[in-house]
Order: C-alpha cells, then structure tokens, then sequence
C-alpha cells in the first residue's frame, strides 16, 4: 500500500473547469510537481491533497486512511502552504509571529530551528521586522516556516518559489531536506526550472487531467 493514494477523484465549479479522473499513488518520502499554465486545475488539486477541498467523486487516501473521515487525524500529518500568505499579524515582527504560532501549537523550543532557517539571509532579517514590512520573499519563507512546525509527513506546496531568488531556493531546499528527510513534498509550479528543487516525478496538467 502506497503513503498516498488518489483514486479517480473528480471537481468542478461549473461547465466552463472540471478536474476529471485523477489518480495517482505516492510511497513514503517520494516527490512530485504538477506543470502547467495558470487555470489547468494544479490549485484544485493541491487543495484537494491537503483536506482543504473535497472531490465530487473519487477518494484520497493517506497512510491507509480516507482523508475525510478521518479529517482530524490526517490534517495532523499535512502541512498546507497556500499562494497568498494568510494569518500573520502586520504589527509584530517575524519572530513574534513564529512564537504566536509555537505557542498555539503547543510547541516545545524551537530556537535550533530558527537558527538554522537564519542561514538564509532573508529569514534572518525578517526576525526583527514588522511583517508589514517584509518582503514577498521574507514573508514566504516566514509562511514555510510556521506552517510547517508541527512536523508533517506531506507537504503540499502552491508555487512556493515565486518569491525567492535562485540562491535561496537551493539553501531552502537544504534546509528542508535536513528538516523532513522522509517527508512527501508535492508542489506547483509553471516554471520548470523548480523541478529541480527536490528530485522527483514531474506530472503534466492540462485542461483538469494529466498529460503524458
């Protein structure tokens, strides 16, 4: 039985999108990216990996469980890292925000962890600055971060890159791998050159399906 299995899963929002048909099985600690152009169902279906949207039909499994049934427990072992950064408060700095975040996941110190995200230079200068100060890139890697505290076993990535310049990708990369070395990553993007993050399955969408 594989870590991650999706079978015939299908969503629509009206006549004019449907993702139709999409399976796909993942073993423990194995990486993909879906390619493709903005509007192909990549979204969709990240959202609908990580329990935040349901199919129409189909089902996802992982480690053996369906993720709706057993909503809380498998919510548990994802992490969900949107587009648009949501839920930092503008007036505290980056590090005030990451121990909101510690704090209301119950979390035990972390200060290790913070010293090895400070190698990248922009997570160490977002420590001390207001979040509404912060650059798109500053605040990425502050999302990355504090949404992935609670040490996951998938993390499902919408075009995490966008932001950040070729130098931090690889240092991110490291840190990641060092972080969640049996992890599953699955991840967007339209670049192909971001496939070269992590190795793994690249996985073509088109029009809501999977193209060879």
């Amino acid at each position: 039985m594989s870590f991650i299995e999706v079978y015939h899963i299908s969503k629509s929002f009206n006549e004019s999108f449907r993702l139709d048909d999409i399976s796909l099985s993942l073993e423990k600690g194995e990486h993909v990216f879906f390619v493709g152009a903005n509007g192909a169902g990549k979204t969709t279906l990240l959202k609908m990996l990580a329990g935040k949207l349901l199919p129409d039909s189909g089902e996802i499994r992982i480690d053996g469980y369906p993720i709706t049934r057993y909503e809380k427990d498998i919510r548990s072992l994802i992490a969900w890292i949107p587009t648009r950064d949501n839920g930092f408060f503008p007036r505290l700095t980056g590090l005030e925000n990451i121990h909101f975040f510690q704090k209301f996941l119950k979390m035990d110190c972390i200060e290790e962890r913070i010293q090895r995200w400070s190698k990248l230079s922009s997570f160490k200068n977002m420590l001390e600055r207001n979040y509404s100060d912060c650059s798109s890139g500053m605040r990425q890697l502050l999302q990355i971060f504090c949404l992935t505290l609670h040490s996951p076993k998938l993390i499902v990535m919408d075009e995490p890159f966008r932001s950040l310049d070729p130098d931090t990708r690889l240092a991110l990369k490291e840190i990641l791998l060092e972080d969640f070395p049996e992890a599953n990553f699955i991840m967007s993007t339209h670049n192909l050159e971001d496939t070269d993050f992590l190795s793994g399955r690249v996985v073509k969408i088109a029009g809501g399906k999977f193209v060879n």
